[in-house]
């Protein structure tokens, strides 16, 4: 489910479907003829997705609220292709009580910047 953030351009993730292993975020959506971009995940927008084990991040994505994977134990991978997130936009709350194996593969030009964004996480 998605949730539009600014009009005829921007939409948040904010619910996904609990039963999924593998997910991906995609740059954009189309809703009725309209493309929106997709530029956030909402808190808690993976909560409770117990069989999710990968997730790729797609390129338009600015903002990972608190929470957006919480308790998503069996998470062992998370792919982010968005070279958009801040310190101000995402940290490692984000992935509370997930797996200690997890791993997150960023782009090589982001890896310095998001080893410090989520510091005590296994950045590659």
């Amino acid at each position: 489910q998605y949730k539009v953030t600014k009009a005829g351009a921007e939409v948040s993730l904010i619910k996904t479907n609990k039963k999924a292993k593998r997910m991906t975020i995609p740059a954009v959506i189309k809703v009725n003829g309209v493309t929106y971009k997709v530029t956030s995940i909402g808190a808690k927008a993976f909560n409770g997705s117990k069989k999710l084990s990968k997730v790729t991040v797609g390129t338009n994505i600015k903002k990972i609220s608190n929470n957006a994977f919480f308790k998503c134990r069996s998470l062992k991978t998370v792919t982010i292709k968005s070279v958009l997130l801040t310190k101000k936009t995402a940290n490692k709350k984000a992935f509370k009580g997930i797996s200690r194996k997890m791993v997150m593969k960023v782009p090589k030009k982001m890896k310095k910047v998001y080893v410090k964004i989520f510091k005590g996480l296994k950045v590659k």
